[in-house]
């Protein structure tokens, strides 16, 4: 597509013009690199004056590209805080790696670890450490205790 965009990502109309500005960015960022005489500070350099093939032109904008797109995607707190607030839970989430699974399991858990601990900090009553002005009654335990 005209965005070097992933096949089959389809773009809300609003994200359109950040995506062009993405792709607008890394498209100045790989021609500075491409003018220069050799590149062999970045990945994949040879060295020696040799100058970059569009093809790896091509492939070091696909990977500049992908780095910007992982940065861009929220984490799955993020997510879940937010389909939490919209009340849109339960959901279920496709993740494709067995290692990303395990990981956001893992983030899940603690996050929901914390969040239980939260509500049951909250709805302890503060208890005051300065004794209660009168005296204790005596008796079975009924009626108000103190006078």
């Amino acid at each position: 597509n005209r965005l070097g965009m992933p096949r089959g990502l389809d773009l809300h109309p609003t994200l359109q013009s950040a995506a062009e500005r993405m792709s607008a960015s890394i498209d100045r960022r790989v021609q500075r690199i491409a003018e220069r005489d050799s590149y062999d500070d970045y990945d994949g350099g040879y060295g020696g004056g040799q100058t970059m093939s569009a093809r790896e032109q091509r492939k070091m904008k696909e990977n500049m590209l992908k780095t910007e797109l992982r940065k861009s995607v929220p984490s799955i707190t993020t997510l879940v805080r937010g389909l939490r607030q919209k009340d849109l839970l339960p959901a279920i989430f496709f993740i494709f790696s067995r290692k990303g699974c395990d990981n956001s399991a893992e983030i899940l858990c603690a996050s929901l670890k914390t969040t239980a601990e939260e509500k049951t900090n909250s709805r302890r009553p503060v208890l005051d450490s300065k004794p209660r002005k009168g005296k204790m009654m005596k008796g079975n335990g009924r009626g108000r205790g103190r006078r």
